[in-house]
Parts: structure tokens; C-alpha cells; sequence
């Protein structure tokens, strides 16, 4: 993914714009580096929609 393809989906106003491929590869990286995506309606301390680290899973346990 180009550095371009993640300005252009950053500058979208409401719902992110992009090629479902592209999006898909961004989900994917940030799932990857521990990081869980937070949807619009989504509980969250902070209110609204954005990104936070992912609880870490104890010696054993799968999240799957």
C-alpha cells in the first residue's frame, strides 16, 4: 500500500474511500501490529470511531 492510498482514504469525510483490496491490506496490517479498529457506535471510553491497542491475551489463551 502507498503511502498516497493512506492519505487519500485519511482526507475522506464520513466513510472511508478507497479499493476494498487496499482497505482490506490496511485492516489486516493494523490487526497484525496488535491494533483493534473502533466502528462508529462502538463502546469506547473516549466516544467515537478510531483505534486502540488490542487487550493482550494471556500465556495460552487464542482469541479465536
Amino acid at each position: 500500500v502507498y503511502k498516497r492510498q493512506i492519505q487519500r482514504m485519511e482526507a475522506s469525510d464520513g466513510q472511508v474511500r478507497g479499493n476494498v483490496d487496499t482497505l482490506m491490506k490496511v485492516v489486516e496490517a493494523l490487526d497484525r501490529a496488535g491494533l483493534e479498529l473502533i466502528g462508529e457506535g462502538t463502546v469506547s471510553s473516549e466516544g467515537g470511531r478510531g483505534v486502540r491497542l488490542k487487550a493482550k491475551i494471556p500465556a495460552g489463551e487464542s482469541n479465536a
